[in-house]
Formats: C-alpha cells, sequence, structure tokens
C-alpha cells in the first residue's frame, strides 16, 4: 500500500481506491484499483488479516 501511496504523490496513478476488506473463510479479501496513464489497474490481495490482505 505504501508503494501505490508514493507513486500517487509523486503524479504516477489516481489515488488508489481501497474496497473495504471483506470476510472469507480463510481470512479477508480486499480489491484495489488505480489509473495509470488512461488505464486502469486493479489488484486484489488475500490473507488470514485485514492487514496481511491489504
Amino acid at each position: 500500500m505504501s508503494a501505490l501511496n508514493e507513486l500517487h504523490q509523486a503524479g504516477h496513478i489516481s489515488r488508489p481506491d481501497y474496497r473495504t476488506p471483506t470476510p472469507t473463510p480463510t481470512g479477508f479479501a480486499v480489491t484495489i484499483t488505480a489509473v495509470h496513464r488512461g488505464r486502469q489497474l486493479t489488484g486484489e490481495g488475500t490473507g488470514p488479516s485485514k492487514r496481511q490482505a491489504r
């Protein structure tokens, strides 16, 4: 997450949109989107805790 925030502060991507982590049977899942050079980028993370999912 910090890398995405740094890219945003440097003006390389739009402000990342973090969706609230969603509980899953094995932990949590989160989706992050941002725009770079007119293209939408999407990333997903999963983990046993909210922090690890991000």
